[in-house]
């Protein structure tokens, strides 16, 4: 995340080790960001969230997999 401007749309990138933002202001921080403790880690973390919720992942070709 380094060089993104910190705000409510980039709060959401937490440090795996803490589960928080780094250096983010509390008014900067999405109200919404602590009503889950789910932290997807892994690109199949979100396939299964967004799958969850009912939205449809286009696989990846293997070639861009590279």
């Amino acid at each position: 995340m380094s060089g993104r401007e910190r705000n409510q749309r980039h709060s959401w990138i937490v440090s795996l080790k803490s589960a928080l933002q780094t250096d983010y202001a509390d008014e900067l921080i999405h109200p919404e960001l602590t009503s889950s403790a789910t932290i997807i880690e892994t690109k199949d973390d979100l396939v299964s969230c967004l799958a969850a919720r009912g939205v449809h992942v286009i696989a990846e070709p293997a070639a861009a997999r590279r």
